[in-house]
């Protein structure tokens, strides 16, 4: 009797292990990392559930960064509690927090010919000096000479700066100061900064209050091709700030193939770096040269 009991004991904790490591809520990386780590270790975890507000009662649970219309946050917390949620039916959605990388131009600029160049040779008039906008990643370098006096504070930058984010600001924006080749798409536009640490959109209030119609997210975190919480909170931000649009880069993981879902193992296929360039309502942009 007493083996017989010691068995269905570990039967039941098998079983009970297993649904939480294979649970349809947590994303395959994220089932991967928890597979490999005991429940008394912390983990950064992007959290899509019910009630955010629930979660803020949560001693347990370190709030890093949030989008609040979609639900969604990114959480710091031990393996065991993010199961007990699970358990209590909390969680819509849980994936891994995935560090974003720059994705670096391959190959040179050139804006010449029949490219940027060219437009505002026909279009002249259109410099977009009336447009707010802003590049999502590390800080870029504000005093800058091809952006002097078109910069803007959101308050929400990166604390680091980086020569990625200074490129992007002046395909954007650049004023052709130093260079003929650093005259921007809109060279008119007024820039700011904003960090892309949380991989989440930036609040509502700071798209509104500095009348932000394009924000620029030319970074990702290796192939993904899921609908993720990230993607769902950027098409909340889209429908809640009808005049913004989010533009995301495609990756340069063109030659690459995908290692999990429908399409594994297909070249040329599924390759797009970032499960948040899967939502509906963005442009993600890719290229077949330089």
């Amino acid at each position: 009797m007493k083996h017989f009991l010691v068995l269905v004991i570990i039967i039941s904790c098998c079983i009970q292990g297993n649904a939480q490591i294979k649970s349809k809520k947590f994303s395959s990386a994220l089932q991967e990392v928890i597979a490999k780590k005991s429940d008394k270790e912390t983990i950064d975890v992007l959290l899509s559930v019910k009630d955010l507000s629930q979660i803020h009662r949560k001693e347990k649970i370190q709030i890093l960064n949030e989008y609040a219309p979609s639900q969604t946050a990114l959480v710091r917390l031990k393996i065991a509690d993010l199961n007990e949620l699970v358990n209590s039916d909390e969680i819509v959605f849980a994936d891994t927090y995935r560090k974003p990388v720059e994705e670096l131009t391959t190959g040179a600029l050139e804006i010449s010919l029949n490219k940027i160049s060219f437009s505002h040779n026909q279009f002249p008039f259109i410099t977009g000096d009336s447009i707010f906008a802003s590049i999502k990643e590390q800080r870029f370098d504000t005093n800058d000479i091809d952006i002097k006096g078109r910069y803007f504070n959101s308050n929400v930058a990166a604390p680091s700066l980086a020569s990625h984010a200074s490129i992007m600001t002046t395909m954007l924006a650049g004023g052709a100061n130093t260079s003929p080749f650093a005259k921007g798409a809109a060279w008119g536009s007024y820039v700011t900064s904003s960090d892309f640490a949380s991989l989440l959109p930036d609040a509502d209030s700071v798209y509104q209050k500095y009348k932000i119609t394009i924000q620029n997210h030319s970074y990702g975190t290796g192939i993904e091709n899921y609908y993720g919480a990230d993607a769902a909170a950027f098409d909340l931000s889209t429908k809640n700030n009808p005049s913004l649009l989010h533009v995301f880069s495609a990756g340069n993981s063109g030659t690459l193939t995908s290692t999990s879902g429908p399409y594994t193992g297909v070249q040329g296929f599924a390759n797009i770096t970032g499960s948040f360039k899967m939502a509906k309502n963005i442009i993600t942009v890719g290229a077949t040269d330089s």
